[in-house]
This record gives C-alpha cells, structure tokens and sequence, in this order.
C-alpha cells in the first residue's frame, strides 16, 4: 500500500494505491490521523488506485473519519471503483464515510455547508469517472441507505420509507436492498427493535 499526502488549498488529499486490507489498515490510519490535527480539517481519500480492498481495510478510514468529524472537520472518499463502493456502502458507516466519484466532486462536496451527515440522498454528480459505478446504480445506493437510515432511526413503515426514497412500493425497495446488501430491509427494522428493547431493559434494571 502506498499513501501520498498533497494539498489543495486548505484541503488534505490522501492518495492511496494497492490494496487495502488488515496489513494496511493501521498504516493508512497512522498517516491520515498524522495530518488531521486538532482543527477543523477537510480531508480527501482519494482510492482510484486501490486495487483490492477488504472489511478489516475499511477500519483505518473509519478511525480517521471520526477523528476528522471530532474536531468538527469533514472527510470524503472518492474514486472507489465498484466492488469498494458497494462494500463501503454496505458497512453501515454511511454517515461518516461520504463517497463522491472524483477529486473535484469532493472538493464541492466539502465547501458546502449544507452538511446531511449522512440523513438524505446524495446528489448524482454531473460528471462520472469511467470504470466506477453506473450512474443508475449510484443513486439506488444512495436511496437504499437512505431507507436503511430511516428503517433503522426513525421506525417509519416500510411502505412510507420506499415512497420517501423514491421506490414505486415497499417490494420495489426490497429487491434494491438484496440487490446491493443482500439483506432484507425487516432485518435491520429487527435489529433496531432488539437494539432499543435491551436499552428499554438496561434503563429499567
């Protein structure tokens, strides 16, 4: 694995190319934190030259996105190709780790104040970088963890949900959810009710 800091302006770019996996998870993280100190840091992690990466890859990413997103800065993942795109979407850290298709669009990503953190469905850029997703399948990403959030969070009926999202019906969103998590949208409506009944019980006893 190998890590290239730059700058743009005030804005850290990462450079990475090889593969992302356990053995390079600490060292990507140590060279990120290295460069986000205790100011408000606007990061880039640029991964268009990532060739592989893995689950246990993903955990440096994660560690500096907090770290960026505790010292009130944000940071932005782009140029993952496909098979990245919908591991980092599927992890259930959305919220934190933003993915954009270029540089440039990270750049406008991170000027706008207008910050959802992670609550909405993010916008299909203008320009696409070839060999990432197809623009279709980037916007039902978006929409189908926009579902998940909302599934998830706010215990809204499914059917509400998928007309939010911008589904024709319940079953449409569904099949979006096997398509790109391989899990049904009732399992982490389960897995939310199971997480607030121990915090009911924990409170209680």
């Amino acid at each position: 694995m190998h890590i290239s800091i730059t700058t743009l302006d005030d804005i850290l770019l990462a450079e990475l190319s090889g593969t992302l996996t356990c053995m390079a998870a600490g060292p990507v993280y140590e060279a990120l934190v290295r460069h986000v100190d205790e100011t408000a840091c606007r990061l880039i992690v640029d991964m268009s030259g990532v060739t592989r990466l893995t689950r246990a890859g993903v955990r440096g990413l994660v560690v500096a996105a907090k770290l960026c997103v505790t010292h009130g800065g944000k940071m932005r993942i782009c140029g993952a190709d496909a098979s990245a795109t919908l591991l980092l979407t599927s992890l259930g850290f959305r919220h934190i780790l933003k993915l954009e298709p270029s540089v440039e669009a990270a750049v406008m990503a991170l000027g706008d104040t207008a910050d959802t953190d992670g609550a909405g469905v993010a916008p299909v850029p203008d320009t696409w970088p070839e060999g990432s997703v197809t623009r279709g399948q980037f916007a039902e990403i978006n929409r189908v963890e926009h579902a998940r959030y909302l599934i998830a969070e706010a215990e809204l009926p499914f059917e509400f949900v998928a007309r939010t999202c911008g589904f024709d019906s319940a079953e449409a969103m569904g099949c979006a959810f096997l398509r790109h998590l391989g899990i049904p949208p009732s399992y982490f409506a389960e897995r939310a009710a199971t997480a607030r009944e121990m915090s009911r019980v924990q409170m209680t006893g």
